[in-house]
Formats: C-alpha cells, sequence, structure tokens
C-alpha cells in the first residue's frame, strides 16, 4: 500500500510542503524522521530554521487525511531516532554498526556531514533520492531557509579489514570477478539478475 505523505519543515517559511511516497508505512516513517532529524541538523550546523514542522498523509486522490496524519505523526514522534540529537548521536549510533551501513550527506560543502543509519543498500537508494530532492525542496520552495547549496551524499560501509581504528569507507561490493563501487549500479544489476 503506498503512503503518500507531506513534511512541511517550518510553519513560517514554507507553506507548501516536500511531497514523497512510500511503499509501506515503515520506510515512510523512518525517511520522515531522516527528514526531521535532517532538518534539526541544518538548524544547528547550517544556520536554517529550526523545524515547527507537520507531517501530512494523502488519501490516493491527493486529499489530506487526518487520520492517517495523526497516526504518522506519532509514529515519527516516538520512532526511536526522534530523541537523537541530529549532530552527535548518528555517527556512532548502535544500529549502523549492527547494519553495517550509514547514510553521509554534506548539505553545503565543506562541511560538518549528516549521518544516518541505514537498514539495507536497497533503503539507501531511497533515503538518497529523498536527500537530494528535499534539497532542492528547500532550496526552490522555501527560500527562507536555504539561500544555496553544493551537497553531496555517499553510502558508507562498515569494513574492519581496512582500518580498524576508522572502520567506515564508502561502499563497495566485491565477490568473484564483479566489483561494484556504486550501489545503485549493484542494484541495477540485481534486478537485472532477477529478471
Amino acid at each position: 500500500m503506498t503512503i503518500n505523505t507531506g513534511f512541511i519543515p517550518h510553519l513560517g517559511f514554507c507553506s507548501t510542503p516536500f511531497k514523497a511516497s512510500f511503499e509501506d508505512k515503515n520506510t515512510a516513517v523512518v525517511c520522515l524522521t531522516m527528514l526531521l532529524s535532517y532538518q534539526g541538523y541544518l538548524a544547528k550546523e547550517n544556520h536554517s530554521q529550526y523545524p515547527k514542522s507537520r507531517i501530512e498523509a494523502y488519501s490516493a486522490d491527493g486529499e489530506l487525511d487526518n487520520r492517517a496524519t495523526a497516526s504518522l505523526a506519532d509514529s515519527v514522534s516516538n520512532h526511536k531516532y526522534a530523541s537523537f540529537d541530529p549532530v552527535s548521536d548518528f555517527k556512532n549510533c548502535a544500529d549502523a554498526d549492527k547494519s553495517g551501513l550509514q547514510l553521509i550527506w554534506f548539505p553545503q560543502v565543506p562541511c560538518k556531514p549528516f549521518y544516518f543509519p541505514v537498514a539495507s543498500v536497497e533503503m539507501a537508494e531511497i533515503m538518497m533520492d529523498l536527500m537530494a530532492k528535499y534539497d532542492l525542496y528547500l532550496l526552490e520552495d522555501c527560500s527562507e531557509m536555504r539561500v544555496d547549496f553544493c551537497n553531496t551524499g555517499d553510502l558508507l560501509m562498515r569494513d574492519e579489514e581496512m582500518d580498524p581504528e576508522d572502520p567506515w569507507c564508502s561502499w563497495f561490493f566485491e565477490k568473484d570477478d564483479v566489483y561494484f563501487d556504486s550501489f545503485s549500479e549493484y542494484l541495477e544489476s540485481k534486478e537485472q539478475d532477477e529478471e
């Protein structure tokens, strides 16, 4: 079941919500929690507005669904990451250690990066795409919040063999004679193999 969402990062500066659709509620909750955390990070590190935000859910025909909105907002506010400090708590998050994956996002190069734990390579693709679209939304639809950006992101993986003191490196996949240094290319190849 598709979950259609809207996220207004600051009620005083943005009247048009950032809209995104997700395949399931869990993905929607994790991604909206990430956006809320990212906006908190921007407020602390990038001199943006601290979120006075609102999460919305829409029916299939695009109408605001108040009941689904309340449920989604409640799920996001009760998510374990909702209480994390967006600047300091995600880099060394136990969930990133467990999955061995984390997103790193630089909203303005150079800057201190934003980190967020990722459960799978498939989820990383969704999250990276969402972050790129969200930065563009902030620039185009919330001009008071972001005046410009030069952004980039990456998927990091834990690899103790490379450097035990700093085990995080850019994601790669190597098996037999196949090597991927882009998780997007890896996922495309995986889809082709399944067809």
